[in-house]
Formats: structure tokens, sequence, C-alpha cells
């Protein structure tokens, strides 16, 4: 601090000791009150896209999943899940759509996660055809993109054992067969030591539940655009020349993948009275 700051500092010093004690703690209080934090608080959902498997064909309706619109402790069936409570692992949210600790938060990015116990060859019909939407009020939606412009951190990349393609003589089936099913190959949208995301060209602001805004309760909802088919071979027992193969079945290994959605985005919120 220069002369001349040192004296200015010291006339505000003095004028604020005129200022009684009580009209001082008031305006404290309100500075407090005033003042925000500024945190990338990391925000993620997971949805289900499966299909129902019926005369040796797998198909995928045209149902939307959404994310963001459960929390930790309720039924997933909005996200496309049956008869299942959301974990930590699923979703962080404790208030189905609404910012943690009523925070306003500005989402720049968005990252789509293939989870590992997903069908590959079901993957690769999704990435094509389904459409990502966002939107933060429930009526109204935006048109964000097809899944396969969302690297996520990585998309779809390397090799995954497929539970609905029959493997070589040698590798008995995934999942009812016990074997490690069929190598199924996908192109790389990313590297998954690369962190990517698809980044908006401007943020979107998911409001705080109370401030006023209409932008309160946030949706990231997965179409698929058409019905999706896959055929499947059917049943059958080992023979010569031939690896046993059972079908998988509605629900299980093969019919259906998990999407976890992540949010690039920093929350801003009134700093607490207590710290």
């Amino acid at each position: 601090m220069n002369p001349i700051q040192a004296n200015e500092a010291a006339q505000v010093a003095a004028q604020i000791a005129r200022v009684p004690a009580h009209v001082r703690a008031a305006i404290v209080n309100a500075g407090i009150a005033d003042a925000r934090t500024v945190l990338p608080v990391p925000y993620w959902s997971t949805v289900r896209v499966g299909g129902t498997v019926a005369a040796n064909t797998l198909t995928v309706d045209t149902t939307a999943r959404k994310a963001f619109q459960y929390a930790v402790g309720q039924d997933m069936t909005i996200a496309g899940f049956t008869s299942t409570t959301a974990g930590f692992a699923d979703t962080n949210l404790l208030r189905a759509g609404e910012t943690l600790d009523n925070s306003d938060v500005w989402i720049w990015g968005l990252a789509a996660e293939l989870c590992p116990n997903s069908e590959p060859a079901l993957a690769a019909r999704l990435w094509r055809e389904c459409i990502v939407e966002l939107s933060l009020n429930g009526t109204q939606s935006i048109k964000l993109g097809t899944l396969g412009m969302f690297p996520g951190a990585g998309g779809l990349y390397g090799v995954g054992q497929s539970a609905l393609l029959i493997p070589d003589l040698a590798t008995a089936g995934r999942g009812v067969d016990g074997g490690a099913g069929a190598a199924f190959g996908s192109m790389s949208n990313g590297n998954p030591m690369g962190g990517n995301f698809l980044k908006f060209p401007q943020p979107f602001k998911w409001g705080a539940v109370g401030n006023g805004g209409a932008d309160a309760s946030l949706s990231v909802i997965v179409t698929p655009t058409r019905a999706i088919t896959i055929a499947l071979a059917a049943t059958r027992a080992a023979a010569a020349g031939e690896q046993a193969w059972t079908q998988p079945t509605t629900g299980n290994a093969g019919t259906f993948c998990d999407i976890r959605f992540r949010l690039v985005s920093v929350a801003v919120s009134r700093r607490s009275q207590n710290i």
C-alpha cells in the first residue's frame, strides 16, 4: 500500500469508528447476506434405454427417458429403469429437478458417459438414433443434438463384450451361458482420459427455486427418433461346429444401455451465515 492509499484507509477507518457498534454490525450482516460463492459443483444423472425381446428381435421404443428428474432415494421409472431406487452412483440430486443448496447453476457443457454394463451393439444404434434435449422448466425443451455429438469422457470407445451377438466357436455367450460373449468394436468419439464434453456456445442458467425465474426444473431428455430393432439368433444347444447360445431376455444383460449425463457447470449461491 502506497502512502496515499494508506492515508485514505486511515480516514475510512476513522469514519467507521464513529459509527455506532450496532449500525456497524447491521452493515456487516447485510454484506454477508449479499456475498456469493462460486463453485464447480459436479452434477450427474443416469438414464436407461432398454428394449424388449420377442420373436427373436430386440425392440427399443421411442419413449423419452429423463435424467435429473429423480433424486437419491426415489424411483427411477422416469429415467427408464424398472423397480429401481436411485443411489449416488445414479445421481447426486437431493430433490428431483432442483439444484443443490438452492444455488443458481450455469451450465456450459454436457457429457454423456456410456456405463460399462451397457450392451455395445445396442449402444452403436442409440448413439446414431437418439436425440438429446435440455429442458429447464418442464414445458419447453431445446434440442442439443444426437448422442453421438456428446463425447462425454470418451463416448463409445474400444471394444465391448456383447450379449446380443453370437461369439466365435471357441467362446461361450455372455450372460446365461457364462462366457465372455462376442467382441463388438466401436469407433471412438473421444478418449476417456481426455475429459471431453460438448461445450455450448453460451451457458444455460438452471435457476434456484424461489428466485422468481421459470428455469428451476432441469431435465436432460433422451429419445430414440425411431423404433430400433436388432435381430437376435434363436436359443440353441451346442452341436458339431456350433457353440451353445442362449438368447438374452428383457431387462437382463444385452438388452439395455445405461447413460450417465454429467454437467460442466458452476454453482453460484449465497454464502452461509455460519462462515
